[in-house]
């Protein structure tokens, strides 16, 4: 009996080891497939590389017929729009995000650069699909202009197709139809049909560019109710930081820091679940993008106002939602300023009082050969302000054109004999080397065109010449 419970006792004992045995085996298993760097997580990347390696054959073959077609029927070159125009015509329902081209499942983003060779980049898109109060962002250039498009994606909003779709569901065909003719004013179909020139619903559709009364009520927007109006950006300019956006939608409440730092643009973005944070190399802008379009300019005196509302950041605007949910926030701002010489044949003399005054991501302004005379408080408070090129031809700086700005440096050329009050400080409270070509401090500039009060806060350098 003894021996019997013994050999009973060891059964047991090597039966729960044999269980560990085959869980530890397990384990190893389920970790092997499904880890980090699991058999499955390696077959899909494995996957994912081959839709991207094959996406971006497409793109480069696109890229090389249409080349060849430009060369011999046009003698031009193609264009960085011209290649983005032809992706989404090849891939049905993509959109554009900037310069980059978004396939319609939002695995793959495709980025085409607007340098020599139109580089493609095909890589996976991190925008898609987000559970309510989740935040990503994304970045783009905007080269005809030289500035930074930051589009911000929301989870949890509705698109308006979703919102018709969901009013639609329960409708029947003749419910569909009086709300068409609620919305176009007409008391029955055939007096619609008469104001159209249709003898049908079928012919109406055509003309549209619709497919059935669905698509059309939606295409057009024609169900109420959608609450647009909760979808605002507001938006506010603070601190030194650049600019903060606070974004108020619902039960959401989603913030975006815009900071320069260490020769970047860095742009952060964060809700209650999420933080999405991406960086822009400053240097990658193409200062050298004619920026004639944006600027506001008074025709008489030639001198520059201000910058269009549409390039300013303060101009943010939530982007069409028709086509995806969790809609995308486009906030735009240029950076660089290089202004132009001449305006639709204005030549441009001089900048206005004022004229860009507390418009903080600008970080580079260049100035052309042909102005004469900065007002004051020209770029007061653009406190990313950096780095200032004043042209020879400038004569006349008047007080606080660069006051509250992020200055460090700075060349005064020996052409400039009138300088008001308080020139140039910095927003950070750094100190601020100027170097001047004039062998000493012309009659023509104010005894306090650096306030004695701070002249701790500079180092005056005369007799320089410019690096």
């Amino acid at each position: 009996m003894k021996k019997e419970i013994k050999q009973k006792g060891i059964t047991l004992i090597a039966l729960v080891i044999t269980i560990i045995i085959l869980l530890i085996l397990s384990g190893i298993t389920i970790s092997t497939l499904t880890g980090n760097n699991g058999i499955l997580k390696q077959a899909t990347k494995a996957k994912e590389e081959t839709e991207m390696s094959g996406i971006k054959e497409d793109v480069e073959l696109i890229k090389n017929e249409e080349y060849i077609k430009n060369i011999i029927k046009k003698n031009e070159e193609l264009t960085q729009q011209e290649l983005l125009n032809l992706i989404n015509l090849k891939y049905e329902n993509s959109y554009y995000v900037g310069n980059k081209i978004i396939t319609a499942d939002k695995k793959y983003q495709i980025l085409v650069r607007n340098d020599e060779e139109l580089t493609v980049i095909v890589s996976k898109y991190q925008g898609g699909n987000l559970e309510p109060g989740e935040i990503s962002l994304d970045l783009a250039y905007n080269e005809n202009v030289a500035g930074v498009e930051i589009y911000v994606s929301m989870g949890g909003i509705k698109s308006y197709k979703q919102y018709a779709e969901d009013i639609l569901r329960d409708k029947t065909e003749e419910e569909k139809i009086q709300l068409l003719l609620d919305e176009c004013g007409c008391q029955t179909l055939e007096e619609l049909l008469t104001e159209m020139n249709a003898s049908s619903l079928e012919e109406i559709f055509q003309q549209l560019g619709v497919k059935d009364i669905d698509e059309l009520l939606t295409k057009f927007m024609l169900i109420k109710g959608y609450d647009q109006e909760s979808n605002e950006i507001d938006v506010n300019i603070s601190g030194d930081s650049g600019i903060n956006e606070n974004i108020n939608l619902g039960e959401y409440n989603y913030t975006i820091d815009f900071v320069t730092k260490n020769g970047k643009y860095n742009y952060i973005a964060t809700s209650g679940k999420t933080r999405s944070e991406k960086e822009i190399e400053i240097t990658q802008i193409d200062e050298n993008i004619d920026q004639t379009n944006i600027f506001e300019y008074d025709i008489n005196t030639g001198y520059i106002t201000g910058i269009k509302d549409e390039y300013l950041i303060s101009g943010a605007s939530l982007m069409e939602t028709y086509h995806e949910a969790n809609p995308k926030f486009l906030i735009y701002g240029a950076p660089i300023l290089n202004i132009p010489s001449e305006i639709d044949g204005t030549q441009i003399k001089g900048i206005s009082v004022a004229a860009f005054m507390d418009i903080r991501n600008i970080t580079r302004v260049i100035l052309p050969n042909t102005l004469q005379e900065i007002e004051e408080d020209a770029f007061f408070f653009c406190s990313n302000l950096r780095c200032v090129d004043i042209s020879t031809s400038v004569t006349t700086i008047r007080e606080s054109a660069f006051w509250q700005t992020d200055i460090e440096k700075l060349f005064i050329p020996n052409n400039v004999t009138t300088i008001g009050r308080g020139l140039v400080y910095s927003s950070k409270n750094k100190i601020i080397t100027i170097n001047c070509e004039a062998p000493e401090k012309p009659s023509g500039w104010n005894d306090e065109w650096i306030y004695k009060s701070y002249i701790d806060k500079y180092i005056v350098n005369w007799g320089q010449v410019k690096e």
